[in-house]
């Protein structure tokens, strides 16, 4: 689907009703913006940030829909494999 916005016509991807990409950012702006979601349609990305090529701005870095440092990603990245590895022993 196609859309404009302030950033330019915008590409944007659903899945099951939601803006949700499995393959990459679920939205992709003229301007080269992107911004990734969970399958929910919340910000988030856990290998960088969830909102990035933004002419003359910082990149931001989400984790399901809040927003966190990109050195807070890596520690909750890094615990919740922990877990997972816990879970699966």
């Amino acid at each position: 689907m196609y859309a404009d916005s302030s950033w330019g016509k915008q590409t944007v991807h659903f899945q099951k009703g939601k803006i949700y990409n499995p393959n990459g950012p679920s939205m992709i702006y003229e301007n080269g913006a992107e911004v990734w979601t969970n399958k929910d349609g919340i910000k988030h990305r856990e290998d960088g940030p969830a909102i990035c090529n933004i002419p003359r701005a910082r990149d931001r870095y989400f984790y399901n829909g809040e927003e966190v440092t990109k050195k807070d990603l890596e520690i909750v990245v890094e615990r919740h494999k922990k877990i997972n590895a816990l879970l699966d022993w």
